[in-house]
């Protein structure tokens, strides 16, 4: 009897070592299971059309816009969060504004991302020469409801429809600023657009700093006579 408990002994702790040793590689399997498994299966972020709006501007079919430089942002955009075809369709519609919104809307079969993007090439592709961009440029001038970085990336903007040099671009937006030559000396002698992207945000404040100077000093001459 004594044998006959101690195989059974014996038996148990070898059925228990058994146990453990396939629960010990069912859990090295499924771990290497997981480390194999694609990021996305794992994780998928949840975006939005407000993730792609707040990115790039809608597209309206203005003349100031330029529709290659506008797919190029929008790919930029759809392509870092690995969207698929469909939503690179639903967004890139959703995208559109005035001209460009009802063109579309007249269209049919328009069910791919690219039958969008070549229809829109189509109907809104457009490059100017230099004396149209030079004579566009010299009209556009700095609106009262506008700030000077708004102004400046509308004027880069007319630029992508031709060849201009930033120094040229650069001068131009100066022009369009009505304001004294010794105010917008600060804006000259820049090397390159990001120096002067930095010069005009100074400018901006000095600008406004004047303005409220000016007419305090106004409110205060009117409150001496009274």
């Amino acid at each position: 009897i004594l044998n006959q408990n101690i195989i059974r002994e014996n038996d148990s702790g070898s059925d228990s070592e058994n146990e453990n040793e396939q629960n010990r590689k069912s859990y090295e399997n499924l771990s290497e299971e997981l480390v194999q498994l694609p990021v996305h299966n794992l994780y998928q972020p949840n975006i939005s059309f407000n993730d792609i709006e707040s990115i790039i501007m809608p597209f309206d079919g203005d003349s100031h816009q330029s529709i290659e430089k506008w797919i190029e942002l929008f790919e930029d955009a759809v392509n870092m969060f690995n969207l698929s075809d469909l939503h690179k369709l639903v967004f890139g519609k959703r995208s559109l504004k005035g001209k460009a919104k009802l063109y579309i809307q007249r269209e049919t079969g328009v069910n791919s991302w690219g039958k969008l993007k070549n229809l829109l090439l189509s109907e809104f592709s457009y490059s100017c020469n230099s004396a149209e961009l030079h004579e566009m440029l010299s009209k556009r001038k700095l609106k009262d409801d506008e700030s000077l970085e708004e102004y400046f990336l509308k004027m880069k903007q007319l630029c992508n429809r031709g060849n201009l040099e930033d120094t040229a671009l650069m001068q131009y937006v100066i022009n369009g600023i009505s304001d004294s030559v010794i105010r917008k000396s600060i804006l000259y002698g820049c090397q390159n657009l990001s120096e002067f992207k930095q010069k005009l945000r100074v400018y901006e404040k000095m600008r406004s700093d004047y303005d409220k100077a000016t007419e305090n000093n106004i409110n205060f001459c009117i409150w001496n006579k009274n």
